[in-house]
């Protein structure tokens, strides 16, 4: 691997890493107002969206894949051009269970 395209790499993971601080930065509500700017729920439900999964990068052939959130973005390995983005769809939900007998 030559060292231009270690350093993009290396540019991608850090610009991808700044982004996702900044997201999650902007998504806190901030401090004061009732619970002290805790969510009820625990933070639970920004969790269940995704928003404090780090972003997952993938470099194949000539081409960097960063997947952020339900979003995948597909770059340029040379130039970080962004090539192509696509939104990954959520998981169907479980079917519901059996009902019990008698109910």
């Amino acid at each position: 691997m030559t060292m231009r395209k270690l350093t993009l790499i290396v540019g991608v993971i850090v610009l991808v890493g700044l982004l996702s601080w900044v997201a999650v930065a902007v998504a806190q509500p901030a401090g004061g107002g009732q619970g002290g700017g805790q969510r009820p729920d625990g933070g639970r439900m920004m969790a269940m969206m995704g928003m404090m999964q780090p972003p997952a990068i993938a470099v194949a052939g000539n081409a960097v894949f960063v997947v952020r959130g339900n979003m995948i973005y597909k770059f340029d390995a040379e130039t970080l051009e962004l090539l192509a983005q696509a939104e990954i769809p959520a998981p169907a939900p479980p079917p519901a269970p059996p009902a019990a007998p008698g109910q």
